[in-house]
């Protein structure tokens, strides 16, 4: 198992967790905390929240506040595992409290100092201070040329994000004249991606925005639990490409059904996830608006309205379908009943994650196309899937020297189920040497019949090793 190690930087100055000399340099005590994203695909991602609290010995946080110096410095929090550090949140300090305190130096003294609480946002909450003039407007133009308008605001306003991303095949798409008159850049980046029926999100490792893209289901392959022969099923063995203008890797992963437990058992449905029916309205050249409809066959029409800045006309009306299509696979993601809050203690998996890249998919605090396969997972089963999930948001917590995730999961927006025997498991490539018990080769106690499902025809040999 390992262990990253958390640290937060703060105007550059890194911090780390309750060092050994905690009377003589500042530290992080215990209970780090990072809200992030959304509670499901249909609903809107709200801001990164980052709370921490520091212990200071000599007051220069309060020196700071007295000359006002504290609110809007820069935040960073990540972790570092050996030689490797992965950053999972950027913003600035909104709020600082400090009060004067005691704090254990070993078991029989204390020392004097102060106790120095913080709140930060995440970049993209200062976009809603950036607004556009009264009476202003952005002539029709590409929509590569529009996503550089947002991203040049991001840099006039101080925000500090390098690139607002999308689908590359779309950059040369057309959008009309649009109305900015006193609109926030929070709320015409909204209205961008909407345009091509997504959401945002953004990801604090690149400091970049990226479309919210609705996953897709994979075939399963073979990996070993690290430091062990135990195989375990991940949802590719391949890493996924990205999406758009997009040279990051995503890591597929699994979590083991013996190392989580749910934050409740409801699985919910409600009027936004039946929806129908689509109504896009879109602007024309000169910036006047028309309507279009898309549905599905129903007695009863439940629809969803939306804006985008594309322009439908003629000879552009093909570019309709991609706006229907996200919308349609957003949807469909929670067209199912919704699956419960999971939540990953670490003090029940021997103190850590399996992996690197387990540990990164699980902690990154953003919206990826990466796929978590939870083994085991009696709510995919009693709906007739394979526990495939998204992750759309959810809470990182660094507590009494472990961590504590909790993952807002979603459904694969598309949900094909492939049958697959025991005899045509057992004649894929290092399956046939698997037995059930063997420490030299075996089925991980976690795996169910219910995974044994969605299986590539050809495995490798031997499994590689899980990331």
């Amino acid at each position: 198992m390992i262990r990253p190690d958390p640290w937060v930087e703060v105007d550059g100055t890194r911090v780390y967790c309750q060092g050994d000399h905690t009377d003589d340099t500042v530290t992080i005590l215990t209970g780090l905390e990072i809200d992030w994203g959304a509670t499901d695909p249909l609903s809107d991602r709200q801001p990164a929240v980052a709370t921490f609290r520091l212990w200071d010995p000599f007051g220069y946080w309060l020196a700071r506040a007295k000359t006002q110096s504290v609110i809007g410095s820069t935040v960073k929090v990540g972790w570092t595992l050996d030689t490797d550090t992965r950053i999972i949140f950027q913003g600035r300090l909104s709020n600082t409290d400090i009060e004067r305190s005691t704090h254990p130096r070993d078991d029989n003294t204390s020392a004097l100092g102060w106790l120095v609480s913080m709140t930060a946002t995440d970049k993209p909450a200062d976009m809603g201070n950036v607004t556009f003039g009264s009476g202003t407007s952005w002539p029709a133009e590409t929509a590569l040329a529009r996503a550089n308008r947002l991203k040049q605001a991001a840099t006039d306003g101080g925000i500090g994000i390098t690139e607002f991303y999308f689908e590359p095949d779309a950059v040369n798409w057309p959008m009309g004249k649009t109305d900015t008159s006193d609109k926030s850049l929070l709320s015409m980046t909204d209205e961008f991606y909407r345009s091509f029926g997504l959401g945002w999100d953004y990801r604090p490792d690149e400091n970049v925005i990226r479309p919210r893209q609705p996953a897709n289901m994979w075939m399963s392959y073979l990996y070993r639990v690290p430091g062990t022969q135990d195989r375990v099923l991940v949802s590719s063995y391949f890493t996924t490409s990205g999406f758009g203008d997009d040279n990051a890797t995503y890591y597929n992963t699994a979590i083991l059904g013996c190392d989580v437990t749910t934050a409740d058992r409801v699985m919910a449905l409600d009027r936004s996830s039946s929806v129908n029916r689509i109504e896009v309205e879109y602007t024309q050249a000169a910036g006047t608006k028309f309507r279009t409809t898309g549905q599905r066959p129903a007695s009863v029409y439940r629809s969803a309205q939306l804006t985008t800045w594309l322009n439908f006309d003629s000879p552009n009306q093909g570019n309709a379908s991609r706006t229907f299509t996200h919308t349609w696979q957003v949807i469909d993601q929670s067209a199912m009943p919704s699956h419960p809050v999971i939540v990953w203690d670490t003090r029940y998996t021997g103190d850590g994650f399996h992996a690197v890249e387990q540990a990164f998919a699980l902690t990154r605090c953003a919206h990826t196309p990466a796929i978590v396969r939870v083994h085991t997972d009696p709510y995919a089963d009693a709906l007739g899937l394979v526990g495939d999930l998204q992750i759309v948001g959810g809470r990182v917590e660094y507590l009494d020297h472990r961590w504590i995730v909790t993952l807002n999961p979603a459904w694969t927006h598309d949900r094909f189920m492939a049958a697959t025997s025991w005899a045509d498991f057992r004649a894929n490539g290092d399956a046939a040497t698997l037995t059930w018990n063997a420490p030299s080769a075996r089925l991980h106690h976690s795996v169910a019949w219910s995974d044994l499902r969605n299986i590539m025809n050809s495995q490798p040999t031997p499994s590689p090793e899980m990331s």
